[in-house]
């Protein structure tokens, strides 16, 4: 529902505030359109799981609040997939840097996130 306090557009707005990331931050770092970007902003389109996980990477976000994001959206974390389990580790490791991110990903075959 659009207008629900816990819509995920405006939880995905109210994490942005948190974590201080800016709407420039997330198009220099997420590979998305300004226009598709937001309409995810405005509600118009849900962010992928994908989006999710590149956003949580780009703006350090807590491991319990991607959590609660993906559950809003819909999404469940699947210990049977390679990417949700490498991204949870990454996560609940904290480890952000973008170096040892890319790393990661590529030596577990994780693709089709939105990094730049």
């Amino acid at each position: 529902n659009l207008f629900s306090a816990y819509a995920p557009h405006k939880t995905l707005k109210a994490m942005l505030e948190k974590y201080k990331l800016t709407d420039e931050e997330v198009l220099q770092s997420v590979n998305v359109s300004a226009e598709v970007w937001n309409g995810i902003l405005r509600g118009k389109y849900l962010p992928s799981k994908n989006m999710i996980f590149s956003l949580a990477l780009v703006g350090r976000l807590y491991f319990e609040d991607v959590q609660a994001l993906l559950s809003l959206c819909g999404y469940a974390l699947d210990n049977a997939c390679v990417k949700d389990v490498v991204l949870s580790y990454l996560l609940q490791e904290k480890v952000f840097n973008p170096t040892m991110v890319a790393r990661a990903l590529t030596e577990s075959r994780v693709e089709n996130l939105f990094l730049k």
